[in-house]
C-alpha cells in the first residue's frame, strides 16, 4: 500500500511541478538572497561564496533535491556588484541544471541608505524520462515524451533598498515563460519575490534577525516564509521559520572563524504528507571575505 501511495504521489508531484514550476523553497533562504534577487549582488560589501544542499521529504524515492552554489562580490568601483548561481534541481525522473549570472548597480543616498538595481541572465538544461512515470489513464496525453538537455534561456530583474541593518527587496528572477515540452500547455511560471529583513540589537552580545519572504506565482497559492533568528556574539545563530499552511522548521549556524560559516536546518510539513516522510534537511557552508576597498564589515547578517 505504501508503494502505491508513493508512486501516485511522485506522479502527481511531477505534473504539479510542470504546471507551477516553483523555484525551490529553502529553509535558509536568507543565506543566498541572490538566488531570488540579482540586486543583492555585492550589497554586503564582502565577497561571498556559499553552497547549500536540500533533501526534501526524505524517505520518498524521487523526492525533490536541490543544490545551489553561489558567488557574489562588489567591484572596486563599489557601486557595481557581480554574482553567479549554479543550481541543480531533481524531482522524480526530471532534472534541471541552471546557470544564473547577475550584476547590480547601487545608488547611495547617504552613508546609511542605498538603492540597488539588478539584472540576471542565464539558462537551464531540462532533462526528463517521463515514460518511467505510472499513469492510471491509458495513453495519457499529459505525459510528456523523454527529452535531454532542453535549453531554456531566461532573464530577471530586481530592486533592493538598504538602510544600515534593514533591507527590502522585490524581484522577478525569471521573466521568460519557456515551454517545457514544445507545447503551450506546460510553461515555466513567472515568480515575483518580496523580501524584508533586518537586525535588532538587544545588548552587546545578543541580536535578533527577523526576515520574511513572499512569493507570488500565477495560478498558485501565495507562499509566505517567516523567519526569526537570534545571534549570539556574532558566532552562533539559532532560529525558526514558518511557511504558511505548509511547514515549520529550525536552523542553527556556527561562525567557525571570520570567514567560514556552517549551517544545518530541518523543516517538517504541516500537511498530511508528513506521515509518509522523515522531514526535509539542509546543509550549507559559506565563505565571507572582507575586501580591502570595503573596510569595516567582518560579519554578514544577510
Amino acid at each position: 500500500m505504501k508503494k502505491i501511495v508513493l508512486v501516485a504521489f511522485i506522479s502527481s508531484l511531477f505534473f504539479l511541478e510542470l504546471n507551477a514550476q516553483q523555484q525551490a523553497h529553502l529553509t535558509q533562504y536568507f543565506d543566498n538572497y541572490l538566488y531570488a534577487n540579482p540586486a543583492y549582488a555585492g550589497s554586503s560589501g564582502m565577497m561571498n561564496v556559499s553552497g547549500i544542499h536540500r533533501e526534501q521529504w526524505v524517505g520518498f524515492e524521487g523526492a525533490p533535491r536541490t543544490s545551489i552554489l553561489g558567488f557574489n562580490m562588489p567591484l572596486k568601483y563599489e557601486s557595481v556588484g557581480v554574482g553567479a548561481n549554479v543550481i541543480r534541481d531533481e524531482i522524480g525522473p526530471t532534472s534541471n541544471t541552471q546557470l544564473q549570472l547577475s550584476a547590480s548597480y547601487r545608488l547611495k543616498f547617504d552613508e546609511k541608505n542605498s538603492l540597488s538595481f539588478g539584472l540576471n541572465a542565464g539558462f537551464g538544461l531540462l532533462s526528463s524520462l517521463t515514460s518511467a512515470l505510472n499513469s492510471t489513464v491509458e495513453n495519457d496525453p499529459s505525459k510528456l515524451t523523454n527529452q535531454q538537455n532542453r535549453f531554456m534561456p531566461n532573464l530577471g530583474a530586481g530592486l533592493l533598498f538598504k538602510r544600515e541593518r534593514l533591507f527590502v527587496g522585490i524581484s522577478a528572477p525569471k521573466l521568460f515563460q519557456n515551454s517545457l515540452d514544445g507545447s503551450e500547455n506546460n510553461l515555466e511560471k513567472r515568480h515575483f519575490f518580496t523580501q524584508i529583513g533586518g537586525v535588532i540589537n538587544l545588548d552587546e552580545t545578543w541580536k535578533l534577525r527577523p526576515s520574511t519572504q513572499l512569493i507570488f506565482i500565477a495560478g498558485a497559492p501565495i507562499n509566505l516564509d517567516i523567519s526569526l533568528a537570534t545571534i549570539y556574539q556574532e558566532r552562533f545563530i539559532f532560529g525558526a521559520m514558518y511557511r504558511l499552511q505548509s511547514a515549520f522548521g529550525v536552523f542553527v549556524q556556527y561562525q567557525i572563524n571570520d570567514k567560514f560559516r556552517v549551517s544545518l536546518a530541518s523543516d517538517f510539513s504541516t500537511q498530511a504528507i508528513r506521515s509518509y516522510n522523515y522531514g526535509t534537511y539542509e546543509i550549507g557552508l559559506a565563505y565571507d571575505l572582507s575586501l580591502k576597498f570595503h573596510k569595516g564589515q567582518t560579519f554578514r547578517y544577510f
